[in-house]
């Protein structure tokens, strides 16, 4: 009696560990999962450049104190200086999902032709389909 209690414990365990893994993949793997994957890889790039920038930015002033050299400013050449950067945009959810128009919309002909096949004009004769030659079989 214990053992069939202990195998009846053993498979409800295994059986709800393998619901949520599937769950959890399943969220993972639609649509929604994608969507916050890719803002979060955008996010991510977007700081390591920003990181970069500063960085960048420190070391040069580094090497021209080290150097004696000056930055070049718009009043030293005469030039405008470089745009300012694009302000950086705000952190957001999982993109919204894209419109597609019923199929009727789309391309009405693209459901009644094959792909491959071009479309027939109303007044061309039609072709007999191609029949495959009989093969006789020897006795």
């Amino acid at each position: 009696m214990i053992r069939r209690v202990f195998w009846l414990a053993a498979g409800v365990t295994i059986g709800v560990v393998a619901v949520r893994k599937v769950s959890q993949a399943k969220s993972t793997l639609g649509p929604e999962g994608m969507n916050r994957a890719v803002g979060q890889i955008s996010d991510s790039i977007a700081d390591f450049a920003d990181a970069l920038r500063s960085a960048m930015t420190e070391r040069e002033d580094a090497l021209r104190a080290a150097l004696g050299v000056q930055a070049p400013t718009a009043t030293a050449t005469g030039a405008p200086g470089p745009p300012p950067p694009p302000p950086r945009r705000p952190r957001r959810g999982p993109l919204p999902r894209r419109w597609t128009p019923p199929p009727s919309r789309r391309c009405p002909s693209a459901a009644v032709r094959r792909p491959g096949t071009r479309p027939r004009t109303p007044d061309a004769p039609r072709r007999p389909p191609a029949r495959l030659p009989r093969r006789r079989i020897p006795p």
